[in-house]
């Protein structure tokens, strides 16, 4: 997959990830619903106290302050009200109580719908960006793994024109080492060895240490190829 075509996918899973219209919409009406749901608690709440009051026998003047809005409507202040229209009124008050139940049921449902509502578009929108982000993923996965591959069949044609000839070092150490010893028979001669016969005893390898004894191998610890060269000097 290009770069273009992995952008296309990265782009995609954000389209339409702020809040749309319709979706501010739908918050807004859920916090009216919570206004009015309020609202109707309340105007509950004082239709329930009203019916106390009534069920008490008490006057509006006795009454709690949320029931006498509800009171005032029915009853005169000056006169105790009869039995009978305090049952009257106190189904009054039922009926309204029970207006206000199915109310508050209705907003309920109607807030709950605008909830699922609000869960299905995040769900959604959710859903497309993890699909896009595992497009994504395996596409620079398979990336990854191509540009190793590609190195690993040029890093033998970099070794090979980057590293010297091992033929060529080889040859040098070896001209070297001929210019610095001469073997003909059993003599070993070096530059080094110009005042060997200045000292009596015989003396091996190219090291000039003399042998005592039989030679078996040179000790010269400075001189590593010494303890390969049993020839006597």
């Amino acid at each position: 997959m290009e770069l273009r075509e992995l952008e296309e996918a990265w782009q995609a899973s954000f389209v339409g990830s702020s809040l749309s219209s319709s979706t501010v919409e739908i918050c807004r009406r859920i916090r009216e619903l919570d206004v009015e749901m309020q609202q109707v608690g309340a105007r509950a709440e004082g239709v329930v106290l009203a019916q106390l009051a009534l069920m008490s026998g008490s006057n509006s003047r006795d009454a709690d302050p949320a029931a006498k809005m509800h009171l005032l409507e029915a009853m005169d202040e000056s006169e105790q009200l009869p039995h009978q229209l305090n049952q009257q009124k106190f189904a009054l008050l039922q009926q309204e109580l029970d207006s206000l139940y199915k109310a508050s049921c209705v907003l309920s449902e109607q807030k709950a719908n605008l909830t699922q509502q609000i869960h299905d578009l995040i769900q959604e929108k959710s859903s497309k960006f993890n699909d896009a982000y595992h497009v994504v993923e395996a596409a620079i996965r398979r990336n990854s793994a191509y540009q190793k591959i590609q190195q690993t069949q040029q890093s033998p044609k970099l070794q090979s024109g980057a590293l010297p000839s091992p033929r060529a070092g080889r040859g040098a150490e070896g001209d070297a080492a001929a210019g610095a010893l001469e073997v003909d028979g059993n003599d070993i001669q070096a530059g080094s060895l110009a005042g060997a016969q200045a000292t009596d005893g015989p003396r091996y390898c190219f090291c000039n240490e003399i042998s005592y004894g039989e030679m078996i191998a040179c000790e010269n610890p400075e001189v590593r190829l010494c303890s390969l060269l049993l020839v006597p000097a």
